[in-house]
């Protein structure tokens, strides 16, 4: 390692390389630390080691603890010691004295919230909201982040209808209620209220596209969930409040997918490949070869489905997108020969359990 060299004030320098290893920061906890000033340092290295199970977490909380005594009245520090912790009292005591310490912290909030309710606290959590709000109208924490957190908080009660309607009654500007309200609705299969509640998130935001993305990443698990129709007017309504992403076409076009309107799904991946500027949703490629396929557009398909597997070549189910059995029946000998051949690639290529088992099953249909 890195670090078998460094001694002293040589610790804060290697630290503050933005490449430290997991090797690095467990071989730093070995170094002297006495001389470190920084609770920075402190949170960086105790960051990188709770990233990995092979982390030991219990040389990881006496660092914590080291650094709670030297920075008592740093939050960060006591967030670390939280995270590092296993005990959910021992959790709670870290959270509450870091939120002691900057009460207006979001993600601190969510943190202790979270462990409140895993613990049936829910008094205590809805009092660190509310305490939160109170603190915001006047300390700027009445931002979209903490609202959002709020109401997000409110959907996972067991009266969570109840507590968003009258969280939009006394705070009827913030679009956050109403998405909540919005998705609990179509949870419960109530399509036209969550339409009227996100027609009023729209209203009430400037985000329009982030509101969207949200809302068309919910119509996508629709069609998953076999509610495909309620997936197109859900999307569609985004579409129409301006939302006009890659999320929004990819959720129009698993709808149109289960509805077998393949013309429409076509035209709706095409768009969204179009908005992938960076080329990084490979995925997108597999929705594409399934419409081609379905509308005998067999060549078109094949090339679809080697695109994603370009894009991401250890991805095995590429190669059973299709299912195998209707790849085998394809009355079009260039697809058929064309899929055998990509299974075959892929094991040249970038050979790993998942690709094998894509190709024997592929191997399988054919007989």
């Amino acid at each position: 390692s890195v670090v078998d060299s460094v001694h002293g004030g040589e610790l804060s320098q290697l630290l503050q390389n933005e490449s430290l290893a997991l090797a690095d920061a467990q071989s730093a906890l070995a170094l002297e630390w006495d001389s470190v000033q920084s609770p920075g340092l402190y949170c960086k290295t105790i960051g990188i080691l709770l990233t990995s199970p092979s982390g030991d977490r219990s040389r990881t909380i006496e660092l914590a603890q080291d650094a709670v005594r030297k920075f008592p009245d740093t939050s960060e520090v006591w967030v670390k010691l939280g995270q590092a912790h296993t005990d959910p009292i021992e959790k709670i005591a870290s959270y509450r004295r870091a939120m002691k310490l900057n009460p207006t912290r979001t993600a601190v909030m969510k943190l202790l919230s979270d462990l409140l309710l895993s613990q049936a606290q829910v008094d205590d959590a809805i009092a660190l909201f509310e305490h939160g709000i109170e603190l915001g109208q006047g300390s700027g924490n009445g931002n979209a982040e903490f609202w959002k957190a709020h109401a997000e908080f409110l959907s996972r009660l067991d009266d969570a209808q109840q507590r968003l309607t009258a969280a939009i009654a006394k705070y009827p500007e913030r679009s956050e209620y109403y998405e909540a309200r919005g998705m609990l609705f179509v949870d419960k299969n109530r399509i036209d209220e969550a339409l009227g509640d996100f027609k009023s998130a729209f209203k009430m935001t400037d985000v329009v596209d982030k509101l969207g993305n949200r809302i068309a990443s919910r119509a996508g698990k629709l069609s998953d969930e076999r509610r495909p129709a309620d997936a197109i007017t859900i999307a569609e309504l985004a579409r129409d409040h301006g939302a006009d992403g890659v999320r929004l076409d990819v959720a129009l076009c698993q709808a149109n997918l289960k509805l077998e309107r393949y013309e429409e799904a076509l035209a709706h991946i095409n768009s969204a490949i179009e908005k992938d500027t960076e080329e990084e949703h490979y995925w997108l490629h597999k929705l594409k070869a399934e419409a081609d396929f379905a509308l005998g557009q067999f060549e078109q398909a094949l090339a679809d489905l080697a695109k994603a597997i370009e894009l991401n070549p250890k991805d095995g189910s590429s190669l059973y997108w299709i299912p195998p059995d209707l790849v085998a029946q394809c009355p079009d000998q260039a697809f058929r020969d064309g899929m055998l051949k990509l299974a075959d690639d892929m094991v040249d290529n970038a050979d790993s359990a998942y690709v094998r088992i894509g190709r024997a099953g592929l191997l399988a249909a054919f007989g």
